[in-house]
């Protein structure tokens, strides 16, 4: 079936029914969603406006909205016409009349700004109430229209395939076309956080005649033999001629980038293989994350894309995935595939800060959605009532896009993240243990002075610090209720 068709059929199935009775707009927003088109307007006044093709009744299209002034024109009256100079009309009851029936003929035009497929054609003139003008289509797609120069391949290194097993405690090695070991000043600090982060690497070399390495070079950290990072040059820096300031980042430093993406029923997981496809990252294990979303337009960082596809799908499926880079490699990967044995108490630490506010809590949520048909914002709020008496009123506030994003179950999931007591723990020189990484979870068992914590945490950041031999590691907890975050 074509577009028209299917959008027809559904219109069809609506004949005698009174649910779309002063709701004409969304009658036709509804038919047109049943042929894949979709686009909102708040009225069919509003619609008129936006997305009217000409004024001209002689031959209105099979498949095109038709548009009336009503009862009162600020809102206006829509029909759907399928053809021959007849319409659906969506009334006191949806009924089939010839749109000359219909008082205030304004003109016609497709829902969204998009022709569907199989409509009938028109060849009339533009006479009428509105004079014919280009429409605005709905963005469904995204194409790119010119590029300036070729794209670079750029070198990925012989350090990755490196090996060495010599016992060297912290080795470290630079690569650019020579593959370098530098003599370290001081410690080498390696960090990785949950989410939104690369994994960096700073250290400073010794400037001799030998090195010479530049921005972009291959960086490699093996401690005791084992992979640790794979990552590449972004700053040099010097306070003196001796040594070199160096930091470092993982392949996740380029989900910095900012960028625009429209995708249509992909996964978490396989939005991420694309947009590694599309940079040229390499990638290792990546899990099904599942849940399908069905349509998403987004633009910003590559980090704030992936991070909106994760959000969607917690909502969906109550899992968190963990997003890393795995000595090269590209791994996504659910919350409890990083679980460690490492249990943390008093003994095992060399100090820790711990603090409690309510300084980015909410007790309330407030939600509101534009709703197209009654030309209303509707909001819908969610009270936390024994923190509001304790702490006051600190309300959360957003705007919804669409209304199918269950507003029940948004305003819960939100009350249930933020109305809460905000407990901060940073460990300080824990015996370090490189299966501690960001979004790793580990057991935590302190007495911190107004609670006794005995509870499993994530490691929302994890700092490693290498030097003379020595591992120590400073960990900032999350908890997995919500509070500690």
């Amino acid at each position: 079936m074509t577009q028209t068709e299917k959008i027809i059929s559904w219109a069809k199935s609506k004949l005698g029914t009174s649910e779309f009775d002063g709701y004409c707009q969304r009658f036709v927003r509804l038919a047109y969603e049943a042929g894949g088109i979709y686009g909102s307007a708040a009225t069919a006044t509003q619609a008129w406006e936006k997305w009217c093709v000409a004024g001209d009744k002689s031959s209105v299209p099979a498949g095109a909205a038709v548009y009336f002034n009503g009862t009162d024109p600020a809102v206006g009256h829509v029909a759907l016409s399928i053809g021959g100079g007849q319409c659906i009309n969506p009334a006191k009851t949806v009924y089939i009349c010839s749109i000359s029936s219909i008082p205030n003929f304004r003109g016609w035009g497709w829902q969204g700004g998009v022709r569907p497929t199989g409509a009938g054609s028109y060849t009339g003139g533009t006479s009428g109430t509105k004079t014919a003008k280009a429409a605005k289509k709905e963005i469904t797609s995204a194409v790119t229209k010119t590029v300036t120069g070729n794209e670079g391949t750029y070198r990925f290194g012989r350090l990755y395939n490196a090996e060495s097993d010599d016992g060297v405690f912290c080795e470290l090695m630079i690569e650019n076309e020579l593959i370098y070991a530098p003599v370290i000043k001081d410690e080498v600090t390696y960090t990785t956080q949950r989410r939104g982060c690369p994994s960096c690497l700073k250290f400073s070399v010794m400037k001799d005649g030998i090195i010479d390495f530049r921005e972009g070079s291959p960086v490699r950290l093996k401690v005791n033999g084992s992979p640790v990072f794979y990552g590449y040059v972004f700053t040099k820096s010097r306070t003196d001629k001796f040594f070199i300031d160096v930091t470092a980042y993982d392949q996740l430093r380029y989900l910095k980038n900012k960028d625009s993406y429209i995708y249509e029923n992909k996964k978490y997981s396989e939005l991420l293989k694309m947009i590694a496809d599309d940079y040229n990252l390499k990638t290792g294990d990546i899990a099904d994350t599942g849940y399908v979303i069905p349509r998403r337009m987004e633009e910003g960082t590559l980090f704030d894309i992936l991070g909106n596809a994760e959000e969607l799908t917690f909502a969906r499926t109550g899992k968190r995935y963990v997003l890393y880079d795995d000595f090269g490699k590209i791994c996504l990967a659910p919350e409890s595939a990083l679980h460690t044995d490492i249990y943390v108490n008093e003994t095992q630490i060399q100090g820790y800060d711990y603090k409690t506010s309510i300084d980015n809590a909410y007790d309330r949520v407030k939600l509101s959605f534009d709703n197209d048909e009654t030309g209303e914002r509707e909001f819908y709020v969610f009270n936390g009532t024994e923190n509001q008496t304790n702490w006051g009123l600190l309300q959360y506030y957003k705007r919804l896009a669409d209304k199918d994003e269950d507003v029940m179950l948004k305003g819960k999931t939100l009350l249930d993240k933020y109305n809460l007591l905000e407990r901060r723990l940073n460990l300080k020189n824990v015996f370090g243990d490189l299966s501690v990484r960001g979004g790793s979870t580990l057991f935590v068992n302190m007495d911190l002075g107004d609670i006794v914590l005995s509870a499993e945490m994530t490691a929302e950041k994890a700092v490693h610090r290498f030097k003379d031999g020595r591992h120590f590691m400073d960990i900032k907890c999350a908890g997995r209720g919500g509070e500690f975050r």
